[in-house]
């Protein structure tokens, strides 16, 4: 759901509080997490200003400048390649995926309005190749930093941040077929192994995983943080909060 709101008037102050910002909504059993909230300010002839915690207090706005508010989504439950065709396909008749979408995320190619059993077969089969795995391996290093211990660091091989498109601080995802994700912030780590995922007793106990199983690697959809594409490549500024310096 997206909601955009243009000012008419000469001057106002805009002001909103809400989650899933930088953090999006997690899927299960999976499932892929679903598109954080986007909020974000335009003024013409400027660039775009994305509010990167999602909360806003009186920001300054002049007539013409435009807000966008994009609610978050809901988790998907289950791995999206495994659901039946025919469901995917009655979810674009309803208007909730696109057949692009069909393709890219469920692996159902379309063809006059129904799937295409052997094209879907075949497109199901390379997404499943081409997900990223690293082979679990035993791990002493301190897992938890920040606020009350609360962010969880995962260290990375340079040659598997390349694979994924990571930077320095990034979000990922390590995928359990069983439960929910474990989410992590990535770190540099030129001493690991290609495909190495260090991760101590707890990560391993969460992902129901021995040492030497391979788990997937995943980059959730993110907005607004200092690492989107859109910030890195300098068509979005990313500010804290409305009186807060851009990062």
């Amino acid at each position: 759901v997206t909601m955009r709101v243009r000012l008419l008037a000469k001057t106002a102050e805009y002001s909103v509080t809400c989650d899933r910002a930088i953090i999006p909504p997690w899927g299960t059993l999976g499932g892929a997490s679903a598109a954080p909230i986007c909020n974000t300010a335009e003024s013409p002839g400027s660039p775009t200003i994305a509010f990167q915690l999602g909360k806003v207090s009186s920001y300054p706005m002049v007539k013409g400048d435009q807000i966008t508010l994009r609610a978050a989504g809901g988790g998907g439950y289950g791995d999206p390649l495994d659901r039946e065709p025919t469901d995917v396909a009655d979810d674009i008749t309803d208007g909730y995926v696109s057949t692009t979408q069909a393709a890219e995320q469920y692996g159902v190619v379309m063809v006059d309005g129904v799937p295409d059993e052997p094209a879907t077969l075949q497109r199901r089969a390379a997404l499943r190749a081409h997900r990223i795995h690293g082979i679990v391996s035993p791990s002493d290093t301190l897992a938890y930093t920040g606020i009350q211990a609360s962010h969880r660091i995962q260290r990375l091989a340079p040659s598997m941040f390349e694979r994924l498109g990571l930077v320095e601080g990034d979000l990922i995802e390590l995928v359990s077929p069983a439960g929910s994700p474990v989410r992590a912030w990535v770190r540099l780590d030129a001493n690991l192994k290609d495909d190495e995922l260090p991760l101590d007793e707890l990560g391993r106990t969460l992902l129901q995983a021995a040492v030497g199983t391979p788990i997937q690697i995943r980059v959730p959809v993110t907005f607004n943080s200092a690492n989107d594409v859109l910030v890195r490549e300098g068509r979005t500024r990313v500010i804290a909060g409305a009186n807060s310096a851009v990062v």
